[in-house]
């Protein structure tokens, strides 16, 4: 989940309420840094939900001060680094939502409360929006991370040259054949395509197929130093289909 830079709060009340706000973290937060595309960013875990925000190495830093005994005036006075993060109008996004999900605690005023109280409420009529559309309902299942970290592991071969070889030649291989019998091909699709035991085969083995494909975006990112937070079906027309995120 990555953080947003845009909210209808006013500003200024906002943030000088902010500002004189003594925050803390919750137990339990943990960060890890993200490399991708050349950028470098920490990633925000909250386990007893297993929320995940993306945010920048500046506002890690100014998460791992805050200790619910010095506001964020304080700290910005005490150091010109943390001032120019503080008073990144990003900045105060960022806090809105992880006080909104509990990263983040404080007595905060109850207009501060209210605000996040409607963003809430608008999220969860999201969530429920989503379930009147049957056709397409995606269902989280569990965070592979771990277990793509330890297959990776005993597969790292995955990404040799001889195993690319041998993928090639096999390509090569049935790109042939389909050549050799392309009219069979094209007359087996017009006449059996549709055949009720043809589509029930569809139903049961494209999800399989499906399934090892987003195993293998899954092992790619991780083999490549991304992330993959979250893994589980999405039935589309009602047919699942296995997806990672």
């Amino acid at each position: 989940m990555t953080l947003n830079t845009t909210t209808d709060v006013e500003m200024p009340p906002l943030k000088q309420v902010l500002m004189a706000a003594k925050l803390r973290l919750a137990p339990n937060i943990h960060f890890e840094i993200q490399e991708h595309r050349g950028q470098t960013s920490a990633i925000i875990h909250e386990p007893t939900q297993n929320y995940y925000f993306k945010a920048s190495l500046a506002i890690k830093t100014l998460l791992q001060l805050l200790d619910g005994e010095t506001s964020l005036s304080t700290l910005a006075a005490q150091n010109s680094e943390l001032a120019a993060t503080i008073h990144n109008p990003a900045a105060l996004d960022v806090f809105l939502q992880l006080l909104q999900y509990k990263i983040l605690l404080s007595d905060m005023p109850l207009n501060i409360e209210w605000d996040i109280e409607q963003n809430r409420i608008l999220q969860k009529k999201g969530r429920s929006a989503r379930w009147l559309k049957p056709w397409l309902l995606k269902v989280p299942l569990l965070n592979p991370n771990r277990m793509l970290k330890r297959l990776n592991t005993h597969l790292d071969f995955l990404w040799t040259k001889p195993l690319f070889v041998i993928w090639l030649f096999i390509l090569i291989s049935a790109l042939t054949v389909a050549n050799d019998h392309w009219s069979e091909l094209v007359d087996y699709w017009r006449t059996r395509f549709l055949d009720p035991h043809n589509l029930l085969l569809i139903v049961f083995i494209y999800p399989l197929l499906k399934g090892a494909h987003e195993l293998a975006h899954g092992l790619t990112t991780r083999k490549w130093g991304g992330q993959v937070y979250e893994m589980g079906v999405m039935f589309l027309f009602f047919m699942p289909i296995p997806y990672v995120d």
